[in-house]
């Protein structure tokens, strides 16, 4: 039974891959203007971003990496509200790390932007009388946008992780 949960995630996991790879797909789009030529600008997926974060060297408790019905569950959004994305958060409830790199839709970025700020105050509101270290970490956070990007970091560098990710965006 085990072995087929295995292949079940493999699955989903292989089509999620192959879906993240059909959204980047070029359209182009009338208006948007600096949107369009930002999100046009970066040579990696929301993914790959988040994935190079994880990857840098910065200490991080055990995370999980983030799928779809959980974004929109935790960040209220809705499917036509993102292009793409790489969330990852701790794993552990004792911990705030998150990284978060969302491709928002066209014109989306400041619904998505809103929903992303609206995240960090709940977690601000979670950790405030349960883990102070980390609450404190939280208050040293903020969103940020690029285009069409929105991105958020909660890590114990959080000036080399969003050096990352603005680098990638371009």
């Amino acid at each position: 039974m085990l072995s087929k949960k295995k292949w079940i995630v493999l699955i989903c996991a292989a089509a999620l891959t192959l879906s993240a790879c059909t959204a980047c797909g070029g359209s182009s789009s009338s208006g948007g203007g600096n949107n369009t030529s930002s999100t046009a600008q970066a040579s990696k997926t929301p993914a790959q971003i988040s994935k190079e974060v994880m990857d840098s060297g910065i200490e991080f408790p055990e995370m999980i990496q983030v799928n779809a019905d959980n974004l929109k569950l935790q960040y209220s959004l809705e499917d036509g509200d993102f292009q793409e994305f790489g969330v990852y958060w701790s794993g552990n409830a004792a911990y705030a790390d998150e990284v978060c790199v969302i491709l928002a839709a066209d014109g989306k970025a400041d619904k998505v932007k809103d929903a992303v700020n609206q995240r960090l105050e709940t977690q601000k509101t979670a950790f405030k009388d349960y883990v102070k270290e980390e609450y404190d970490r939280l208050c040293t956070t903020s969103v940020s946008t690029k285009g069409n990007y929105v991105y958020w970091v909660c890590t114990k560098d959080n000036a080399k992780a969003n050096d990352i990710i603005t680098k990638a965006i371009g």
